[in-house]
């Protein structure tokens, strides 16, 4: 009886170590929030010694829960003590082969070749990958993965690509009579062996003033044998452009290698010179119009401290923005600032990102510091580049939509990665312009008028404006970089329509509704279509739609039912030792 008594303690007091461990237990080990993937091994496959044009492929493997989007590999010759040259390659030529769990199976590979790449040795300097949702992980040099792959022995040549792309042909696509807000399409073909990776075209009006295209989308560029074919856009978006002939001035473009073409100009290029102007009729007047915000969203309402949270957001203006800010206040009252500016343009729609490091330098005392806790959206500021000012209030839609923003101290366990909700308010009244230009280069723009009721101004959003400074030259924006999309969550529509105008000297323009899938918008992370009337609400208390996970890792609550069943197992174990010893004394 006494050896049964102490099997039964011994019982008892592994039971009663597990039930004390079980809450303590993370409830998942490999958080998805911002850990990227871990390199776990790499390995050249490829002839450590190559020439121009020959293949170096890595193959590796990864840690990670969600896919991998794409890689690259950092190569770099010489060193501190004599020139040095690094290089990021592959980004273009990465294939996953595999997946076993969470292990990721795949290579990466790129060319040498090019007028820039120096003969001699390279090393790999770093081995980045990035998963589905825009996360970065990987290794750098101090790696052992890293320092354990070869040296290469590079002897360039003369056989790998040193030839610049050849412009084959150029089409302008524009509505016979350009106004205010239309969109104008450049379809171009090269001929080029490897990947165009930058093309900058500048279009000269009247008065000798220039714009430059942008929106080249370097991944979704067609091929067809040699023939690589893409688009550029630009939009006419405020008084500033002369009225009268427009024509394409000038054209750089450049390869994968570094081979980049000189500034061709019509008298150098056929194609260039058979492009078709295009005629401004009507750019409008000074812009008197104050922004307007479609849609906002939280990139990740739950954070860290050290993090840089972003909110996406939408704004319908004519003109370009020059600041944008949302307005947060924590539980003390003390209110903090969200900036952001520019974004990426398509007819009257402008979308971009404001954002804020959670963390302040000690020389900007007069800037609150951030601390761990709760933040609300309390209003934001929209100003754009003649000084037209949208104010938007706690009652806006928009900004009453938004859901608090959780931010953990800096040691804190990771929460999950989950896209807050974007809020999109209803739209005024706009003009859809839905061009489609295809592989081929050959877009077929068509024009729509689709006029919604007309909206009432909110008293919650007031928009201010002032006169128009003497216009001054308008530089085009540069070609941005491609990026990932970042994930949205609709949220269900409310029965309600609140409709945030803001209230200006003048009612706002038509504007053009970006297609849904462009070549000048891919590098803008997607939102909510504004061409769809939808009033959303987020209420507190209202359970997440199904998938949305936006919330704290764990509270524990998660094991309340182990530690029930551990307690009861507990009591029952201790009742049963009490009665066997009470019968060891009957006994």
């Amino acid at each position: 009886m006494k050896k049964l008594s102490a099997l039964l303690c011994a019982c008892l007091a592994a039971l009663l170590f597990s039930v004390v461990l079980t809450p303590a237990l993370p409830a998942n080990a490999y958080n998805q929030f911002d850990v990227g993937p871990e390199l776990l091994s790499a390995e050249l496959v490829t002839p450590t010694t190559v020439g121009g044009g020959d293949e170096v492929r890595i193959e590796w493997s990864v840690l990670s829960t969600r896919g991998v989007a794409y890689s690259a590999v950092s190569l770099a010759t010489g060193s501190v003590f004599s020139p040095e040259t690094d290089k990021v390659l592959g980004q273009y030529d990465t294939v996953v082969t595999g997946r076993d769990g969470d292990v990721v199976s795949g290579t990466t590979s790129f060319t040498t070749g090019g007028s820039n790449w120096a003969p001699g040795e390279w090393r790999v300097t770093d081995l980045g990958f990035f998963d589905e949702q825009d996360v970065y992980g990987g290794a750098f040099e101090d790696s052992p993965i890293i320092q354990a792959l070869p040296r290469l022995q590079i002897d360039v040549g003369t056989d790998g690509d040193q030839e610049y792309p050849e412009l084959v042909a150029l089409e302008v696509d524009a509505p016979d009579e350009v106004r205010q807000s239309d969109v104008i399409w450049f379809n171009w073909t090269a001929r080029e062996a490897s990947r165009v990776t930058a093309l900058s075209l500048t279009i000269v009006g009247p008065d000798g003033r220039t714009y430059q295209a942008q929106g080249f989308d370097r991944l979704a560029a067609a091929r067809d044998g040699d023939l690589v074919s893409g688009s550029l856009q630009v939009t006419v978006n405020n008084f500033t452009w002369a009225l009268g002939d427009y024509r394409v001035d000038s054209l750089v473009v450049e390869d994968e290698h570094g081979n980049r073409s000189p500034l061709l100009t019509a008298a150098d290029s056929e194609a260039l010179a058979a492009a078709a102007t295009f005629t401004v009729v009507d750019a409008g007047g000074p812009d008197v119009t104050a922004p307007e915000l479609l849609s906002a969203g939280f990139e990740q309402s739950t954070v860290r401290m050290g993090d840089e949270p972003d909110i996406n957001w939408t704004i319908r203006d004519e003109s370009d923005l020059d600041d944008i800010t949302f307005l947060l206040e924590d539980d003390r009252g003390t209110v903090y600032k969200m900036r952001g500016s520019a974004g990426d343009r398509l007819g009257e729609i402008v979308r971009g990102v404001a954002g804020a490091w959670l963390t302040v330098t000690p020389w900007e005392d007069e800037v609150p510091k951030w601390h761990g806790g709760e933040y609300q959206v309390v209003g934001a500021e929209l100003t754009d580049e003649f000084g037209n000012v949208t104010t938007l209030t706690p009652d806006n839609p928009v900004i009453a939509g938004l859901p608090r923003m959780i931010v953990l101290a800096e040691n804190a366990p990771i929460p999950p990665r989950t896209p807050s909700p974007t809020v999109t308010a209803t739209p005024s009244p706009t003009v859809t312009a839905t061009p489609s230009p295809t592989a081929t280069a050959t877009p077929s723009p068509t024009e729509s008028t689709a006029p919604s009721p007309t909206a009432s101004p909110s008293p919650t959003e007031t928009g201010t404006s002032t006169p128009a400074p003497t216009a001054s030259s308008t530089a085009g924006p540069t070609d941005p970089s491609t990026g990932l999309p970042v994930p949205t969550q609709s949220v269900a529509p409310s029965t309600q329509a609140p409709t945030p105008t803001p209230t200006s000297t003048t009612s706002p323009a038509p504007s053009a509704t970006p297609p849904m899938s462009s070549p000048g918008a891919t590098d803008a992370p997607p939102q909510t279509p504004v061409g769809t009337p939808t009033v959303v609400t987020v209420e507190d208390g209202t359970a997440p739609e199904a998938g949305d996970q936006g919330k704290l890792a764990s509270t524990g609550s998660d094991t309340l039912g182990p530690g029930l069943l551990g307690a009861t197992a507990l009591l029952g174990l201790g009742a049963m030792l009490l009665l066997m010893r009470r019968r060891s004394h009957g006994e």
